[in-house]
């Protein structure tokens, strides 16, 4: 029990490398400039809780050196928000081409076309 308190209180801070060792990829949510997000769920759970999964290409943010700021500003920001009515960043994985921020699922689509529809 003491090892899986650690691990938890670890996820917040460390940047994980075996992704695919702990999720099932499932359908694409969304796209942008250098990310999609897909839905996945953690092997592990029985439950079969879905999530977010941000991967975005390092290839694609490296480019600029202001893209690369950003990302590491939104990573650095969601690690420290924590309110009911925010995103919740889980977990990051990192692999040679791919940064993963494992977020929470949020039913309903994607926001920026809610606001488009209004």
């Amino acid at each position: 029990k003491k090892v899986k308190d650690w691990i938890e209180a670890f996820k917040t801070t460390a940047i994980f490398l075996d992704l695919k060792d702990e999720f099932i990829l499932g359908g694409l949510l969304g796209r942008g400039n250098f990310a999609k997000v897909h839905s996945c769920t953690r092997q592990s759970d029985p439950d079969g809780q879905k999530y977010a999964l941000k991967t975005i290409e390092k290839s694609g943010i490296k480019k600029c050196k202001r893209n690369i700021q950003s990302v590491l500003m939104e990573i650095d920001i969601l690690r420290t928000l924590k309110h009911p009515f925010i995103i919740k960043l889980h977990e990051v994985y990192e692999s040679n081409k791919y940064i993963h921020l494992v977020l929470c699922y949020l039913d309903g689509g994607e926001l920026f076309e809610r606001i488009k529809s209004r």
